[in-house]
């Protein structure tokens, strides 16, 4: 199996994450991450098929490329030690 790597991003301007309902679900829409200056961004979400007024969190992984697999594998690690499966 090959390993896929992320590109390495140096110098963006934004980074914009396009969301899908899941199977059951309605929820979608644009998650919009802009640089702000010493390490922090500011995380503009426009989000539809929600219910009117109400309260939501949003959960973020960086899941992509190696960091992915490192975690499948300690998943999988866990698992063969009779650990309940960790989130990915």
């Amino acid at each position: 199996m090959e390993t896929q790597t992320a590109p390495l991003i140096v110098d963006a301007v934004e980074l914009i994450a396009v969301l899908s309902p899941t199977e059951g679900n309605q929820a979608s829409g644009v998650v919009t991450f802009k640089p702000v200056g010493n390490g922090k961004a500011e995380v503009d979400a426009q989000l539809t098929g929600l219910p009117p007024n109400s309260k939501h969190a949003i959960h973020i992984h960086q899941s992509t490329g190696p960091n992915l697999e490192r975690r499948k594998e300690r998943r999988r690690s866990l698992q063969s030690f009779g650990s309940p499966a960790c989130p990915a």
